[in-house]
């Protein structure tokens, strides 16, 4: 048996906040404002602790629909390659998203006085690394150390 999650109330609670925030916003509200209340706001109503678990690529699709589709909303298209000329400005689709909270999620792990979570990052680690390393076609060493840039520039190059 596999535990799977349903996110259906996350992102319905994530598009409740985000129309939340655009209701409020007048059409002459500077889209790039309207991008950053909703990233500070609802994102993280969408992402709550899901560095905790190991999704799967359908569950990160899932969560990432409803992020990629107020990039539509707030800019009017839905045009991918638009969509990810705005990620560019510093706002990563949810899969690289989420593979950044891991990280930093597993090295808070290695830092906690608590032993039995150290050794779930001694278990975890090397295999998420691993993992994340191959993604992103970089050696595990330099992505334990550059994540975030490794990361970045990989999405700025897809």
């Amino acid at each position: 048996a596999t535990f799977k999650c349903n996110f259906n109330e996350t992102k319905r609670k994530f598009y409740r906040a985000a129309n939340s925030i655009l209701s409020k916003l007048d059409s002459n509200y500077n889209d790039t404002r309207k991008l950053h209340l909703i990233s500070s706001i609802a994102l993280p109503v969408l992402t709550y602790a899901s560095e905790a678990m190991l999704l799967n690529k359908s569950e990160i699709c899932s969560l990432d629909h409803p992020w990629s589709s107020i990039f539509g909303k707030i800019f009017k298209t839905y045009d991918s390659n638009v969509i990810k000329a705005c990620q560019q400005m510093n706002y990563l689709p949810l899969k690289h998203l989420y593979n950044i909270k891991c990280m930093q999620f597993m090295l808070k792990l290695q830092d906690t006085g608590n032993s039995i979570l150290q050794l779930f990052y001694k278990q975890d680690i090397n295999v998420f690394v691993a993992k994340a390393a191959k993604i992103y076609n970089c050696e595990t060493k330099v992505f334990m150390i550059l994540y975030k840039y490794v990361i970045t520039k990989y999405f700025d190059n897809e």
